[in-house]
């Protein structure tokens, strides 16, 4: 066993250094975008202003349920809520690893010295928290929704994120595979292992009860 880990661990330093060298090729900032595209921060963001949004559409009619609440601001509040726990459950999970694995990121990452530590554990390599995270806005926006033409685009996006974390030199290829598989176990912990969409529904309602009740009490 511990010559076939030493043989894949091998393999996997090889590849992704190849996938660097290759990735030099191409301009830095073009990475930079994509790098951007999957920040935390930024999607941390968005799913606020949505919430706020939402939240905001919802009162105009004076109330605080979701089912009372016009059909954008039920929706705009279905997609903050479960978009800001399901990244704050994939935070959860990938700072958890990377403070047990410990990985250091690989040496050739230093080159570009354009990396920013938001955290300590944001040091370490394994997994891969954008590509856990972009695997999950992935999943969570096809579960979401029908048009077959965008969830080719929204992949095509997320893989290319993901592959850019080994072009960057920011992770080894086996970081990245772990987390795209970790995006999926935090849609399945957002959705209670039944991946089913109504559950998003439910999520929020709980949400909109727990701030009114928050709410109420503060007065």
């Amino acid at each position: 066993m511990r010559m076939i880990l030493t043989k894949v661990g091998r393999l996997d330093r090889s590849v992704s250094s190849q996938l660097f060298t290759f990735g030099r090729h191409v301009p830095r900032f073009i990475w930079k975008i994509f790098e951007y595209s999957g920040d935390g921060i930024v999607w941390i963001a968005v799913s606020i202003v949505v919430l706020i949004l939402g939240l905001n559409s919802s009162l105009d009619d004076g109330v605080q349920t979701l089912k009372l609440s016009s059909e954008l601001g039920k929706d705009a509040v279905i997609v903050g809520v479960n978009l800001l726990l399901g990244l704050v459950i994939d935070l959860c999970e990938v700072g958890l690893l990377k403070w047990i694995a410990k990985r250091p990121r690989p040496v050739y990452n230093s080159i570009s010295n354009d990396m920013n530590v938001i955290v300590s554990v944001d040091a370490f390599s394994f997994p891969s928290g954008h590509s856990s995270r972009v695997s999950f806005l992935a999943q969570f926006a096809i579960l979401l929704g029908h048009k077959y033409l965008a969830h080719g685009l929204i992949i095509a996006w997320a893989l290319t994120v993901a592959i850019s974390r080994c072009m960057m030199g920011r992770h080894y290829l086996t970081d990245v595979i772990a987390g795209l598989a970790l995006g999926y176990v935090t849609l399945l912990a957002l959705t209670y292992g039944s991946m089913d969409r109504e559950v998003f529904k439910v999520n929020a309602e709980a949400m909109i009860r727990i701030s009114s009740f928050a709410m109420s009490r503060s007065l």
